[in-house]
């Protein structure tokens, strides 16, 4: 069992290598495209980069943080955080849940009253 762990853990870390150096050489191809002619670039190639193949492309072509306060080292700019925390997300979609207790009561007095009107409606018929 360990040596299979031991193998799968090294076919992940080549597997890792290789697309890291994928990764190197489509950031060079993209950034070398990108200097012959920003114009004709095509922003969607950008989508096969990850965070890291981002950091890569802005270091390749020489770009800065916004305002260059900051220089770049090769980390992710910390953003801002926004005044309200926690940050909005789902919380603001969020319904309360239904009260199973008076879900049952509901169903309880609807099917009673279908039952009693029945009841009526036969004893009509038959007398």
């Amino acid at each position: 069992m360990t040596e299979r762990r031991g193998a799968f853990e090294r076919a992940a870390k080549l597997a890792s290598t290789e697309r890291r150096e994928g990764e190197r050489g489509l950031v060079q191809r993209l950034a070398d495209d990108f200097r012959q002619d920003p114009g004709a670039f095509d922003p969607r190639r950008l989508s096969y980069l990850s965070t890291l193949g981002w950091v890569d492309l802005l270091k390749t072509l020489e770009i800065s943080p916004a305002g260059g306060e900051r220089p770049f080292l090769g980390g992710l700019v910390d953003a801002p955080q926004p005044d309200q925390w926690p940050a909005p997300g789902w919380a603001n979609l969020r319904r309360p849940e239904r009260s199973a207790w008076l879900a049952g009561v509901a169903s309880g007095a609807g099917f009673g009253i279908v039952v009693l009107l029945f009841a009526l409606l036969l004893g009509a018929t038959l007398g």
